[in-house]
């Protein structure tokens, strides 16, 4: 699902930052 993709990478982003 493209949805969780999305999800995934702003979880990714902000444990990033």
């Amino acid at each position: 699902m493209f949805i969780m993709d999305l999800i995934f990478k702003l979880v990714s982003g902000l444990i990033l930052i």
